[in-house]
């Protein structure tokens, strides 16, 4: 081999133990080749730190979101809590006063 000259193995193994051939490249080939793999994994690397931005961009609008509705979900829930609480009271209202025997019935009644 001349000495601007490179083997590349196709084996990720020793080639004695997978068989593999042994490609040669002039030194020119090699670099080139190793600059279009380097440049391939930065284009990689920067669509996944992209797509990563945005799914984070995504959680943190969905937790202002949530953050946002959150007092107004405690509000109703005291006010249907609330609403709950009168009606309960109406009722056992309504059926103490009906209670058979009870002082004013039996006023009522007598007039």
């Amino acid at each position: 081999m001349s000495e601007n000259s490179t083997v590349a193995r196709i084996c990720n193994t020793a080639p004695s133990e997978c068989g593999a051939k042994s490609i040669t490249l002039c030194l020119e080939d090699f670099k080139s080749l190793s600059e279009g793999a380097k440049q391939f994994d930065k284009l990689v690397n920067m669509k996944v730190a992209a797509a990563l931005a945005q799914e984070i961009e995504k959680l943190k609008t969905a937790t202002e979101d949530t953050l946002d509705k959150a007092p107004r979900a405690d509000a109703a829930e005291y006010a249907v809590e609330g609403e709950l609480r009168r009606c309960q009271l109406r009722k056992l209202s309504i059926m103490f006063w009906r209670k058979p025997g009870h002082a004013l019935n039996d006023r009522d009644n007598k007039r």
